[in-house]
């Protein structure tokens, strides 16, 4: 069975004018232990890689991937307890990593998101709340012992 999670680059697209910026090239995502994401530059043995070949990265972005839907679903999908967003990459990218499989980045492969000045959407409750309770979620299943990290970060 395929065990890959794959994400592209995602550029930015301002939503005042719709200027599109194209994302810098060989990076991978990374995480503090509060667990915010950030891309990074692409570390071990970067240096000569071609373009086109994926990069292993620790985490993705959320939202953009590609996974088979079997392995997705032998995986338990989407944790049931999370709460509209926030922390699903991190879910995702852990268990795919502790279960056996690589997250990795295609350089090659690009999505344009717009980035809006407020969300289509609303939280039941608030919303850095509703995010902080998900990430505590994906460190009380997933991150073991490095738990008492997160939380004493947040």
């Amino acid at each position: 069975m395929f065990s890959q999670v794959v994400s592209p680059y995602i550029d930015t697209i301002k939503s005042e004018n719709f200027q599109y910026k194209r994302s810098p090239a060989q990076l991978q995502g990374g995480f503090t232990w509060r667990l915010e994401f950030g891309w990074r530059a692409a570390t071990v043995g970067r240096e000569t890689v071609m373009e086109t070949q994926p990069i292993l990265t620790p985490v993705i972005s959320g939202g953009l991937f590609a996974v088979r839907r079997e392995y997705f679903m032998a995986m338990g999908g989407y944790d049931p307890q999370f709460n509209i967003w926030g922390g699903e990459n991190f879910e995702l990218s852990f268990k795919t990593w502790m279960c056996g499989g690589s997250v990795e980045i295609v350089p090659c492969s690009r999505v344009g998101h717009v980035f809006r000045a407020s969300l289509p959407y609303t939280f039941t409750g608030d919303r850095e709340q509703t995010v902080l309770r998900n990430l505590a979620r994906v460190a009380s299943v997933w991150m073991d012992e490095y738990a008492d990290i997160f939380y004493a970060a947040v």
